[in-house]
């Protein structure tokens, strides 16, 4: 509820990959300026409308073999990701700013994705890496410090359409994103303003 949603769409060449963050982190400051606005964040999909998906290994145990690693969902957002959807945090903590690159890499997973991949209930403090653009590598895993409630992003797909692993766009993201904007009001009313602060 009052939250405002928006793509940016920037170019490979206008905004490269190691200069997203802070492409992001710009975009975000200026958002936040708006009077009514109480908390922004960024994500490559949206509740309902889908997300990238990635293979994703576990450290210490080795995937199946036959049906080889889990097929989950990858996001990448910002530390009020979890505060501007309403995204209730379940165990252990979200991401602060802290959490950018040169700083250890970090997850937070959906609580689906807790229950489906580690049913022992020793979820914080495993580690995972993903094949894809980053954290591709046992050396380059990320630590799971939190879990959070399920959001569907795509309801055809049935449960695995929550089993969300986040990391932080500071970490590692792309200039092409999706904004959320939470405000106090009704989001239709600050359409003009907020589109007016990212120019």
């Amino acid at each position: 509820e009052h939250v405002l949603t928006f793509d940016l769409q920037p170019s490979d060449q206008a905004v490269p990959v190691a200069a997203a963050p802070g492409f992001i982190d710009r975009v975000l400051e200026e958002v936040r300026r708006v009077p009514g606005v109480v908390s922004a964040s960024v994500d490559g999909g949206a509740p309902l409308a889908g997300s990238a998906s990635t293979l994703m290994h576990v450290i210490g145990r080795p995937d199946d073999p036959v049906l080889g690693p889990p097929l989950v969902l990858r996001h990448y957002v910002g530390d009020e990701h979890f505060a501007t959807l309403g995204v209730p945090l379940k165990a252990g903590r979200a991401f602060t700013s802290a959490d950018r690159l040169g700083a250890p890499r970090v997850v937070v997973i959906s609580a689906s994705a807790a229950r489906q991949y580690f049913p022992t209930g020793a979820a914080i403090g495993q580690r995972v890496w993903f094949e894809g653009s980053t954290m591709t590598s046992p050396d380059e895993s990320g630590e799971i410090v939190g879990i959070v409630g399920d959001v569907k992003y795509d309801p055809l797909l049935g449960e695995r359409t929550t089993a969300s692993f986040y990391t932080p766009y500071r970490q590692f993201t792309y200039g092409s994103r999706v904004y959320f904007v939470k405000v106090t009001g009704d989001p239709r009313s600050m359409q003009r303003p907020i589109a007016a602060a990212v120019g």
